[in-house]
């Protein structure tokens, strides 16, 4: 798609720079027993070849996320959906709440409204410790 001056607008992910760019295939053959090797040890989600990667240069595998943590993390997104529109008909913005609440300026949300927001920051939490594990801070969003 072009814009009004001729040049081409930029859509989706910035390429990668030549040396980020995964371009160099590997071929490895495996007999079907080390295959099964190969894939009864590598994490679900995990493709064979991040696997080997990761194996390979020493590097950490991301922690597979439990299917119930899936699912449990995709309802609170729903309840703090629902929330969020409660607290619309309530007169409460919950993203500029959210804002207000990071920084100092959180005493303009008061009583019902303030107890409202501080729901939908703890679902926020719960919603990234489901996914990343951690007991870390989380970022409201």
């Amino acid at each position: 798609m072009d814009d009004q001056q001729g040049r081409k607008s930029v859509r989706g992910r910035p390429k990668k720079s030549v040396a980020e760019r995964q371009s160099s295939i590997v071929a490895v053959r495996l007999t079907p027993a080390e295959l099964c090797k190969l894939d009864a040890a590598r994490p679900s989600g995990i493709s064979r070849g991040e696997y080997l990667r990761s194996a390979g240069f020493g590097r950490n595998l991301p922690r597979p996320v439990p299917e119930i943590n899936i699912r449990a993390w995709r309802k609170l997104g729903k309840t703090a959906g629902g929330l969020a529109t409660i607290a619309k008909a309530m007169g409460i913005y919950i993203s500029l709440a959210v804002r207000a609440a990071e920084g100092a300026d959180f005493g303009w949300v008061v009583g019902d409204r303030r107890a409202v927001v501080e729901l939908y920051l703890e679902i926020v939490k719960l919603r990234h410790q489901l996914l990343m594990g951690d007991t870390n801070e989380a970022e409201p969003g």
